[in-house]
């Protein structure tokens, strides 16, 4: 709590004790994206077939 609290007031400091770390939240938001890019590849071929 403390490390968002930091990074909040000072979003440029590097705070070491935060829970998600520059790369976890990088690899999160990969993986978000190639889920959404084959929800709308999936959804536009079931459209696309009928």
């Amino acid at each position: 709590m403390i490390g968002t609290y930091y990074s909040s007031v000072c979003p440029m400091c590097e705070v070491e004790d935060t829970l998600l770390t520059k790369e976890k939240i990088e690899e999160i938001s990969e993986r978000i994206s190639m889920h959404v890019s084959e929800e709308i590849l999936r959804q536009l071929k079931k459209h696309l077939l009928r």
